[in-house]
């Protein structure tokens, strides 16, 4: 799921005494997608206006300086921006805009090491399975990069990132948003939209376009997204989706509520299903689908007008509103469900 993070740890240079120094860089690539990799900091997308991606890097922390940092790039087909690192063995980094409290730790996605194309199968340490930690303060080394990119209209983006928020705004391109920890903030895309996060909530808002999230643990909110999919699969985490507009929907909760308010459904398939968890799910004015509901516990209620009720039990009921044209199906392991239109 991580197969790149850009990062390499090789020998610190320089004793921990050296004054920080603020890196900024300036970074103009040409390409139909852009690959963008990150281990700790911030991530901005903008629109940008002309034709490639510009991107600005911002290295700050106590221990920042030149000698920290390097930065592999290339344009064309494999167009990318890796920000690379360079240390020891000190594997612990301290990022404030974690989070106050914030201790997290993951597996190193596996990456490529310092001059390398990044294509390669090498790990991110030069070993397989090493950790990486970020915590908000304490001991380690104090050093992040906050980094924002401009997209051309049509481009394609790509982020792989370690630690740190990613918001992206007003974009009028596909985006692949991959994070082991951090929140993620959407809004105003037009395009196909991908979001990946290990542990973060994630919040959707004024989209065109298929929509893709996956998380670990964080909770997800979507709001007036339009398009012809929509799939949501979160561990641990709530899922509140409203003003929603697709022909078809899957949402998957390990645990955690959802509720779901449709503006527009297509005929497609609408699937809901959580482990633990109570399930509220709004159907538009005129809607036509053959709704089959069960739950382990919790019991059903029905709020539908003109519906034909084919089976009404305690913890399982079958109804048909309209033709039945669109197929829903919504499974409780423990928790109530409402259907409502």
């Amino acid at each position: 799921m991580r197969t790149v993070i850009g990062l390499t740890l090789l020998a610190l240079l320089g004793a921990g005494s050296v004054r920080a120094e603020s890196v900024d860089k300036r970074f103009s690539i040409s390409g139909e997608k852009l690959l963008l990799v990150n281990l700790v900091g911030e991530i901005r997308v903008e629109a940008g206006t002309g034709p490639g991606f510009e991107i600005d890097v911002a290295v700050r922390g106590r221990d920042a300086k030149a000698e920290l940092v390097r930065f592999d790039q290339a344009e064309g087909p494999n167009a990318h921006l890796f920000v690379q690192y360079r240390i020891e063995e000190e594997r612990t980094f301290v990022y404030p805009g974690l989070g106050h409290g914030s201790n997290s730790s993951f597996a190193a996605p596996r990456g490529t090491s310092w001059g390398e194309s990044g294509t390669g199968d090498h790990s991110f340490f030069h070993r397989a399975n090493r950790q990486v930690r970020i915590r908000n303060r304490g001991r380690g080394l104090e050093a992040w990069a906050d980094v924002t990119v401009r997209v051309p209209a049509g481009k394609k983006l790509e982020i792989r990132h370690g630690a740190g928020r990613i918001k992206a705004t007003n974009v009028r391109s596909d985006l692949l948003l991959d994070s082991c920890v951090g929140a993620v903030e959407v809004e105003g895309i037009r395009g196909e939209v991908s979001v990946d996060t290990g542990s973060g909530e994630v919040s959707v808002r004024d989209t065109d376009g298929d929509l893709t999230i996956d998380t670990g643990s964080g909770s997800v909110t979507l709001e007036r997204c339009r398009g012809g999919h929509v799939s949501v699969d979160t561990g641990s985490g709530s899922v509140d989706a409203e003003g929603i507009e697709v022909d078809d929907l899957q949402i998957d909760t390990g645990s955690g509520g959802v509720t779901v308010a449709l503006t527009r459904m297509g005929k497609g398939s609408f699937v809901i299903d959580t482990g633990s968890g109570s399930i509220d799910f709004r159907l538009p004015p005129g809607a036509s689908a053959d709704i089959r509901a069960d739950t382990g516990s919790g019991g059903i209620s029905l709020d539908l007008a003109q519906a034909k009720l084919r089976r009404h039990e305690e913890d399982e009921v079958a109804v048909t509103l309209g033709n039945g044209e669109a197929s829903v199906t919504l499974d409780a392991g423990s928790g109530s469900i409402h259907i409502a239109q």
